[in-house]
């Protein structure tokens, strides 16, 4: 056998060497995208917001603020309706949005911790403490009618929002270990197939225009994937939740949409290099 390869069977390699790297690229994608919207805070925090702003959340959170202050006690309907209503308000208001923007970004920080560090996870899980937000409530509803003063307690108990279990967390940690080394070593690996892609095709400019057409391909593959994610994430949630689901999967996804626009802008770039008109710059003999 000779030493070289044959004409044909290097551009054979070179093509499934570049198409095996624009795979590598979705992959590193896909790792740097879950890393951002589970382990930066500021991400995070953006996508809390829009949670929040969500009637089907705020009404869940009403529910939890009312039962905590009900127990197990029996009201009346008409009691029942002023607590719901006022529970309601507060939740939809302006203070309690700064107050949940600013206990998810505590909470978050102190997951980050527990997800990126060493230590254990907290058997208590992501919790956000709303007991302040429960009797600031029950001041309000006591204000409303005099029949909520004589049957509301001065305290409410204990109120937790619980944002993922243990169980949940510690799988968190772990998937965020393999995503890491799949982010690094998936751009490293994709780096090298389109270098070695290249140098097959031979070490000439128009050898770009292979490692340039397969990332338009991703960019085209990645805008893919962020245009189903909203669609699929809102079918593994009840229906009540599946409007807020796709809304927020959609703020999430748009992340990605930027990222698509990158390769393209790194694939027209390799176009430019392959294509621009070399200047002569020899010199002329007088």
């Amino acid at each position: 056998m000779g030493l070289f390869v044959r004409t044909g069977s290097r551009r054979t390699f070179a093509i499934a060497a570049s198409l095996l790297g624009g795979v590598f690229v979705v992959l590193s994608v896909l790792a740097s995208w879950t890393l951002l919207h589970t382990t930066d805070t500021p991400t995070y925090v953006r996508t809390a917001d829009l949670v929040i702003d969500q009637t089907q959340v705020q009404d869940e959170i009403s529910s939890t603020i009312v039962s905590s202050v009900v127990g197990d006690a029996q009201l009346p309907d008409e009691i029942l309706t002023l607590l719901n209503n006022g529970a309601r308000f507060i939740v939809g208001s302006d203070g309690f949005h700064d107050f949940w923007r600013i206990a998810n970004r505590s909470m978050h920080e102190m997951v980050r911790e527990q997800l990126l560090g060493n230590d254990a996870i907290d058997p208590m899980g992501a919790r956000i403490d709303i007991t302040a937000e429960v009797n600031l409530v029950l001041d309000n509803l006591r204000q409303i009618d005099p029949r909520l003063a004589e049957l509301l307690p001065n305290n409410a108990p204990d109120t937790a929002v619980e944002i993922a279990d243990q169980e949940t967390l510690t799988d968190l940690k772990n998937a965020i270990s393999g995503l890491e080394r799949l982010k690094t070593f998936g751009a490293l690996f994709a780096v090298v197939l389109f270098v070695l892609a290249t140098v097959l095709l031979g070490l000439r400019r128009r050898s770009l225009v292979l490692a340039a057409s397969t990332l338009v391909i991703t960019a085209l593959g990645v805008y893919g994937v962020s245009s189903v994610i909203p669609p699929l994430a809102e079918r593994f949630v009840d229906k009540e939740f599946r409007g807020t689901t796709y809304i927020v999967a959609e703020q999430m996804a748009s992340t990605m949409t930027t990222t698509a626009w990158q390769i393209l802008f790194c694939a027209f770039v390799g176009f430019v290099v392959a294509f621009f008109p070399r200047r002569n710059t020899s010199d002329k003999s007088d």
